[in-house]
């Protein structure tokens, strides 16, 4: 209720301010001499104002305020934490101590280590280009069977003529013999006729060949762009010639710090709890060397030949990125054949034989024949025979499917009908995949991946030896005085955030001018920069703290990445860590009342314009400066100071192959002897 009443006390005091600029505008003024002086008189204009009464009476009509649509206007619910003293830790780097022992580097008598590493990337593009034209052809075989019957018939005429005088002469040849001859003459004639019936059988072949001309070109066109990249290194350890054996210690090397206490006095102090403080950072690190070669050992390949399936063969693909793996034979292909023939008359038959090619590592297991006919007569047919399996169909639709007996490489085919006018038949056999054909894939595949892995495998080691190698100087991570003003404006931007429960989205006050080139929108500037000055001038962000909190305080998915940060820097690496942070900022002495305001009722600067070098809220940019450049002021150190080990991820050579001993000193502290 207070702080109702509080704004409404502000509002009605900023009305009336308002209320008398408005009058101290509306009047109308004139000078006049009087004696030797100048008088000014003014006259004060009759307005709407007039007539409302304040004083117990009617409010006055407020005039339509709009939000400047330039900044936000939202506020976060944050209260100050108290007053308190400001103490602030500082810390000085006073030295380098050297810790544990991180490696030792044995090289015996009369021996010689080279450990050399060469890299070596090509790229190559390929392009291909390829046209395509179809090559079909379809033939029609017709044969036709005619048999025809030929009747001849002869006739033979035969005439027989003797003549006859009566001329008897008779004779006697010894005792024995006795002849006598006549002579008489006669004409006989006989006629002879004989029919010879001959069949003849003759078949008419027509073949008939529709043929569709397309030819398949290939044209292959190869671009090679070559990048090469060659890095040499070469890192020797030489005691061929020493006079014993030679140990290289290196020790963890830890910074040293000075830290004091000082206290700044009373101010307004502010806390913030802020989650996964590095969670954006993190993620413009991650993009900005997204680019980089990672260093991923391989898993090893186990896998025997005769364990290599189609259910686990593409998980090694993807994880050695092998490029020349096959898929495994398809279980099941098909392969087909057709005939057709027609256009004979009613005693012309049609017979056809094929061989099915069965693709290598299958063998048919089923076949399918259809038929379709017109026939002659009711009892026309159709005599099929596939690999050992024989049917008769008759006219019409038909289809007939059997079982085949696996028969490999190819499956015969033929046809024979009776009384058929036309018939066209469709052939499919069914093929399965052999065990064969798959023992000859996993073993193929198997080398493959092998090749792969190996490839992988030389790969990681030869990355892994160049980071060994360490040639030429190595410098990792950054400043640390740039990680710490990293830090700090990534801090300073989660509690600007807390505080104004806004996200910077609308802060665009730059647009994109002629020829593309950005230029300054100046309408949102002036907008904008009332609004950055309050806060960056509000709170003493120069004196920021804070301290990290474990991973395990922010979100689970991300712990194993947390974990895996490592950064030179030890703050810095804490920060990249941490699943929480812990803020706190002090508010500018002379400001705690305009950071109130702002907090009541989200206005800045009091409600009122920005201030003016007579205004308590002004802050002279040298000021600013000299603070952000660490400016003496009035704190006072409190307490004595200490010293404090922040371990490194630096390693250090030591000067003798000694191992290091430490010992108490006088004050209490180890150190190395």
């Amino acid at each position: 209720m207070d702080r109702v009443v509080a704004r409404l006390r502000s509002e009605t005091e900023s009305l009336a301010g308002q209320i008398d600029g408005y009058f101290a505008g509306a009047r109308r003024t004139s000078v006049k001499r009087v004696g030797s002086s100048l008088l000014t008189i003014h006259t004060p204009e009759v307005t709407a104002w007039t007539d409302i009464l304040f004083d117990g009476g009617l409010a006055p009509l407020l005039p339509h305020i709009v939000p400047d649509a330039r900044i936000p206007h939202t506020r976060g619910d944050v209260a100050p934490a108290g007053m308190a003293d400001l103490l602030i830790v500082k810390q000085q780097l006073i030295g380098y101590q050297a810790a544990d022992v991180a490696h030792i580097e044995n090289v015996l008598k009369g021996e010689r280590k080279v450990r050399e590493h060469s890299s070596r990337r090509e790229t190559e593009q390929i392009t291909f280009t390829e046209t395509e034209v179809t090559t079909s052809e379809e033939r029609e075989l017709e044969s036709t069977s005619r048999f025809e019957l030929t009747r001849e018939t002869s006739t033979t005429i035969k005439e027989d003529a003797s003549l006859k005088a009566g001329l008897t002469v008779s004779g006697k040849y010894g005792p024995f013999v006795e002849f006598s001859a006549s002579a008489e003459g006669s004409i006989a004639r006989s006629k002879e006729e004989a029919t010879r019936s001959a069949a003849s059988f003759s078949q008419d072949v027509t073949e008939r060949s529709a043929r569709k001309i397309t030819e398949r070109v290939l044209e292959r066109s190869s671009l090679r762009v070559t990048n090469e990249v060659v890095e040499r290194n070469e890192h020797t350890l030489d005691n061929v010639a020493g006079a014993g054996h030679v140990s290289g210690v290196y020790q963890w090397v830890n910074k040293v710090y000075q830290a004091q206490m000082f206290n700044y006095g009373l101010r307004t102090m502010f806390d913030f709890m802020v989650p996964e403080p590095a969670a954006m950072l993190i993620q413009v690190m991650q993009s900005a060397h997204a680019g980089e070669s990672s260093l991923t050992k391989p898993p090893e390949f186990t896998l025997q030949p005769s364990q290599v399936t189609e259910s686990n063969y593409g998980y090694w693909v993807r994880v050695y990125g092998a490029t020349d793996v096959t898929p495994p034979p398809d279980v099941y292909t098909t392969v087909a054949d057709g005939y057709s023939a027609g256009n004979g008359d009613e005693k012309t038959d049609y017979n056809h034989s094929a061989q099915l090619a069965v693709p290598a590592g299958y063998a048919a297991i089923q076949g399918t024949v259809g038929v379709v006919s017109n026939a002659w007569e009711d009892t026309g047919s159709a005599d099929i025979v596939l690999g050992r399996r024989t049917q008769r169909l008759g006219s019409g639709v038909k289809l007939w499917t059997t079982a085949l007996d696996e028969e490999r490489g190819a499956v015969p085919f033929a046809l024979n009908t009776w009384r058929f006018s036309d018939v066209a038949v469709a052939v499919e056999v069914k093929c399965q995949r052999t065990s064969h054909a798959m023992t000859t894939w996993a073993a193929a595949t198997h080398a493959k991946l092998t090749t792969a892995y190996q490839v992988r495998l030389q790969e990681y080691e030869e990355k892994l030896a160049s980071l060994q190698l360490q040639a030429g100087v190595a410098i990792e991570g950054q400043n640390p005085a740039a990680n710490l003003e990293v830090m700090r404006d990534e801090l300073k931007k989660h509690c600007l955030s807390i505080l104004t429960d806004q996200h910077f989205d609308l802060f665009d006050a730059i647009d994109t001018g002629t020829y593309g080139l950005p230029q300054l929108d100046v309408h949102e500037a002036a907008g904008e920069g009332g609004y950055v000055r309050f806060f960056e001038q509000a709170w003493e962000w120069e004196h920021l703290t804070w301290i990290t909190y474990p991973y395990f305080w922010g979100r689970k998915g991300q712990w194993d990445e947390r974990l895996a940060y490592e950064d030179p820097d030890p703050l810095f690496n804490q920060f990249l860590k941490a699943g929480y942070c812990r803020v706190s900022v002090p508010a500018r002495p002379g400001f705690e009342g305009a950071i109130d305001h702002f907090m009541s009722f989200g206005e800045l600067w009091n409600g009122g314009p920005l201030p003016t070098v007579s205004s308590p809220l002004y802050l002279p940019i040298a000021d600013e400066i000299a603070e952000r450049l660490d400016r003496p002021g009035d704190e006072v150190p409190q307490g004595e100071p200490w010293e404090v080990l922040v371990p490194t991820t630096l390693v250090k050579l030591r000067a003798d192959s000694s191992l290091p001993v430490w010992k108490q000193a006088e004050n209490g502290s180890w150190v190395e002897a």
